[in-house]
């Protein structure tokens, strides 16, 4: 029996862990039963099957059993339901006893009348007489744990400065030490608000880039040591190294000025804010960008939304010359003509299940069209 891997998360406010699954028909928004450490759990299914890397089919991963029975799935939102309500009636006899603390979820045991309460505070709280009012309440034995800011801010989840989904909800499973010294290692402004996150502390994405900037810092000079500057025939100038600009190392633009070049990319200049070129040009930057940093496959979505004909033709033109070098390029589209012009083969999805698979051309065209509307082969 061939297995899989399939994202299930246990709880509306946790993030999707990997659980081992047969030839089950399962789809996202599917619940199911599974099994954890201690007992089996109704949990439901947030990203599709897949297969199983080589390097991890010796891994031992729990299980999906079956899907969920209708009375186990009315019992599995009548609870989340029940839950949202106890947040409420937990923040109000919280409000009535004075104590300043925030609620952020309650979790009620599915079989033993047990209830957690998760809240955030600034100081420590004396909570014992909260528990027993708590307990009279929901009728249940009550724990309470407090919880930081910014898993206060994972559990509520939100939209950061970005515009993405926050990383601390979408993928990062634990939160590792930031400090300002990551922050001014990437010369960033120290009294910027914007080095804080939806939390209000330092913002996780510092740590992304900062090893870059701390191997790169390296090979340079630090800031007030001695240097000199070769002027040819006027002979050498001697000073102290007053900044820094990590990024702009000769190295790097060489290797930026080799794919621009090899992709036939033409910009202003190397040092042109990428915001003030065309809408052309920052697509053209972005594929390349992806081109140089990706080893096997480069994947881009929606490549020519909103671009002229003239501007959308050169995003083309790069894509057929990636493939001509033996990239791998998997474009998410919607425009049909690009397709059928750039495309070997097409892959048609439909909520998020694929449904056709179909090589362009000016016969398979209808084909294509009625798979994406539903009309079927």
């Amino acid at each position: 029996m061939d297995e899989y891997l399939i994202g299930v998360r246990l709880r509306p406010t946790a993030q999707a862990d990997d659980y081992r699954v047969g030839d089950l028909a399962l789809h996202v928004g599917d619940l199911v039963l599974v099994e954890t450490a201690n007992e089996t759990v109704i949990g439901e299914i947030r990203r599709p099957r897949r297969e199983i890397p080589e390097a991890k089919k010796d891994r031992a991963y729990p299980r999906v059993l079956r899907l969920a029975t209708d009375e186990e799935a009315r019992a599995y939102r009548e609870r989340r339901v029940r839950e949202e309500r106890a947040i409420e009636t937990c923040q109000r006899v919280a409000r009535s006893r004075g104590l300043v603390m925030k609620v952020v979820d309650v979790e009620m045991h599915p079989v033993a009348r047990r209830t957690t309460v998760y809240f955030n505070a600034e100081e420590r709280i004396d909570f014992r007489d909260l528990v027993r009012d708590l307990a009279r309440e929901l009728r249940s034995r009550v724990e309470m744990r407090q919880i930081g800011a910014r898993d206060t801010t994972k559990v509520l989840d939100g939209i950061g400065p970005c515009g993405r989904q926050l990383c601390c909800t979408s993928h990062l499973r634990r939160f590792d030490p930031i400090s300002v010294k990551m922050a001014k290692a990437q010369d960033m402004p120290l009294t910027d608000n914007r080095l804080l996150g939806n939390c209000g502390r330092l913002k996780c994405c510092l740590l992304y880039e900062f090893s870059t900037y701390d191997q790169l810092r390296k090979h340079l000079p630090k800031v007030g040591s001695a240097c000199q500057a070769d002027c040819g025939a006027q002979g050498c100038m001697t000073g102290k190294v007053r900044s820094l600009r990590v990024l702009k190392r000769r190295l790097m633009t060489d290797a930026t000025r080799e794919v621009l070049e090899r992709l036939q990319v033409s910009v202003p200049d190397f040092d042109s804010l990428v915001g003030l070129m065309s809408g052309g040009q920052r697509q053209a930057v972005a594929v390349s960008r992806a081109a140089a940093f990706a080893s096997k496959v480069v994947i881009l979505d929606e490549p020519t939304a909103a671009l002229g004909v003239r501007e959308s033709r050169k995003v083309l033109d790069l894509i057929l010359r990636l493939r001509d070098e033996n990239r791998a390029v998997v474009v998410v589209s919607h425009a049909m003509d690009h397709v059928m012009e750039v495309s070997d083969r097409a892959v048609v999805l439909r909520g998020g299940r694929k449904v056709g698979e179909v090589v362009p051309s000016a016969e398979t065209y209808k084909q294509i069209v009625s798979l994406i509307v539903g009309g079927g082969v």
